[in-house]
């Protein structure tokens, strides 16, 4: 099924009968752009939480978990460098994906959706903080673990993102 029925001067329709302009495609392509902008700029706050979480565990001399924080910060920030350049679904003639107007729309409705699995997370790095402040090691381990799943499903998520604008995965 085509992605346009109807084009008509500037003006195009989608599959569903809404009318929008290359205007609105750029204008919604510039809000998903900065929405992933501010998304990774919280996850980049996580890391310098998680980053304060290991100085902490160093003071506390419990440099048993350090190499395993240290592998969870190299991954939240990946995540955020992935967030932040991650497909803004371009339009021109040689992108390397052309993504639509009702796509680059669900495209913004998902990336909305992350906001959640951020603040999960920011929460989830608040409870460890607490933890290593109690001293209780295997609770330390345990939240460790806690964020470690976190960030695997969270990177799930965004890969499953850049699958869909790929055309790798529909739905």
């Amino acid at each position: 099924m085509a992605l346009f029925r109807k084009e008509r001067g500037n003006e195009k329709k989608t599959s569903s009968g809404k009318n929008f302009t290359k205007a609105d495609i750029v204008e919604l392509r510039n809000e998903d752009s900065y929405l992933r902008t501010q998304l990774a700029d919280r996850i980049k706050k996580v890391v310098r939480d998680m980053e304060q979480c290991r100085e902490n565990l160093t003071k506390k001399m419990e440099l048993g978990s350090l190499k395993e924080i240290g592998a969870l910060i190299g991954r939240i920030t990946a995540l955020e460098e992935k967030i932040r350049h991650a497909e803004q679904g371009y339009t021109g003639i040689s992108a390397d994906y052309q993504i639509q107007y009702e796509t680059l729309k669900q495209l913004y409705e998902w990336d909305m959706k992350l906001t959640g699995h951020i603040n999960d997370l920011k929460k989830s790095v608040s409870v460890f903080q607490d933890v290593i402040y109690s001293g209780n090691r295997d609770m330390m381990k345990q939240e460790m673990s806690h964020i470690s799943c976190k960030v695997r499903d969270f990177t799930d998520l965004v890969e499953k993102r850049r699958e869909a604008v790929s055309g790798l995965e529909v739905g």
